[in-house]
């Protein structure tokens, strides 16, 4: 590569040698302005996205527990004290229903959220512990390639490490449908989820609601509520 000093001297008058270092000077502004924006582009952005990220996080949490969760999961007090506090990047498909029509991410993600005679035998709730033990059962299967209505879970690692916090619906790329806890059901980015969920995930080939209805009657003894 041709340098600024070589160039000078390949110049045959003082005017051509003084436009070589204006030029230069301005490749070496340019170069560094450059630089610089690669620096935000490739590290101060990614780092701010990221602390961005875990606050709202952080905030999920808060929300969701403020008022010993009532403002969360009473549709009339979620309307009136959260609705408006939820970050734009969530979209709220359906605010919380009605107690006795409740029910938490596993119901939703089995596909049984509309089956009021299940959601009453179950009380709204299926508990980590049962979909863990379909899993240690080989009745549910992971998988390194999900695809759309597969099933996403989150576990705690550091917390909660014999846990499912939470299982999702894959919508599309990087895209989950989920119900939060006996809140509103969100379509939402992977990592856009409250912080207690955690950041391990790993996938699970669906299987029809018959299938998971049929499933819940032979091992429903194993949905244990967390003490």
């Amino acid at each position: 590569m041709l340098s600024e000093r070589k160039i000078k001297f390949r110049a045959t008058t003082r005017a051509e040698r003084a436009s070589v270092g204006v030029l230069f000077k301005k490749v070496r502004i340019s170069t560094k302005k450059y630089r610089s924006l690669e620096l935000v582009r490739d590290t101060y952005v990614p780092r701010a996205l990221k602390e961005l990220r875990i606050n709202m996080r952080k905030l999920l949490d808060k929300i969701i527990h403020t008022d010993g969760g009532n403002n969360w999961w009473k549709p009339e007090l979620f309307k009136l004290n959260t609705l408006d506090k939820i970050p734009k990047e969530l979209e709220v498909l359906k605010t919380p229903p009605n107690e006795h029509e409740n029910y938490n991410c596993f119901v939703y993600a089995f596909g049984l959220e509309n089956d009021q005679e299940f959601i009453k035998e179950c009380k709204g709730f299926i508990y980590d512990t049962f979909f863990q033990k379909l899993i240690d059962e080989g009745l549910l299967k992971y998988t390194s390639n999900p695809k759309v209505g597969d099933y996403i879970l989150y576990r705690d690692l550091k917390n909660y490490p014999n846990m499912i916090t939470h299982i999702g619906i894959i919508s599309k790329q990087d895209v989950i449908t989920s119900k939060w806890a006996w809140g509103p059901l969100f379509r939402h980015k992977i990592f856009d989820v409250p912080e207690s969920y955690g950041d391990d995930i790993s996938y699970i080939e669906a299987i029809p609601k018959k299938k998971a209805k049929e499933l819940y009657e032979k091992y429903k003894e194993y949905s244990v509520k967390p003490e």
